[in-house]
C-alpha cells in the first residue's frame, strides 16, 4: 500500500496528532462563527435553561 493509505489505516501518534489538530481547528472555527453571530449567547442561554429544567434544577 502507499504511504498515505498506511498513514490513514494504521493508528499511530502522528495520525492521532493530525486528526486532533483538524478537530481543534474545526471546533475553533465553529466557536468563532458562533461568537460573531448575534444570537449565539441567547441560544446558548436557552439551551442551558432547557437542560437545567430537564434535570429539575431550573
Amino acid at each position: 500500500m502507499s504511504k498515505a493509505i498506511d498513514f490513514l489505516v494504521k493508528p499511530g501518534p502522528a495520525r492521532t496528532a493530525v486528526f486532533f489538530v483538524i478537530g481543534l481547528v474545526v471546533f475553533e472555527a465553529f466557536l468563532i462563527v458562533g461568537l460573531v453571530t448575534e444570537h449565539f449567547w441567547e441560544t446558548l442561554s436557552n439551551g442551558a435553561m432547557i437542560c437545567l429544567s430537564c434535570i429539575g434544577v431550573g
